[in-house]
């Protein structure tokens, strides 16, 4: 499935189809992923990372950390490490003024 399609999904509010979509490229690129192709890891990498960013906005933080970890252990060099440390910033946030006003 191309990367487009994907892209012009979430950009029209299909969060659903999108999220299939990325399940089924992910899903076939697992299956042909033998580790020493550049391209296929980074494009690998990149769905990781999309679909990380999707899971995010739909609130499924915990999945969207997966798959960011799973997109930087393909792609040291991805995008989706600063958005894993942002991730993680978010999580270890604590304001003790928050619980005693």
């Amino acid at each position: 499935m191309r990367m487009e399609y994907i892209e012009s999904l979430i950009a029209d509010g299909r969060y659903d189809e999108a999220m299939v979509a990325l399940d089924s490229a992910i899903s076939a690129s697992d299956m042909s992923y033998a580790g020493g192709d550049k391209a296929r890891s980074e494009y690998l990498s990149r769905l990781y990372f999309v679909r990380g960013k999707l899971n995010w906005r739909l609130g499924c933080r915990a999945a969207a950390v997966n798959d960011y970890s799973m997109s930087v252990s393909i792609d040291p060099m991805s995008p989706a490490a600063t958005a894993l440390a942002q991730a993680k910033d978010i999580n270890d946030f604590h304001a003790p003024d928050l619980y005693n006003p």
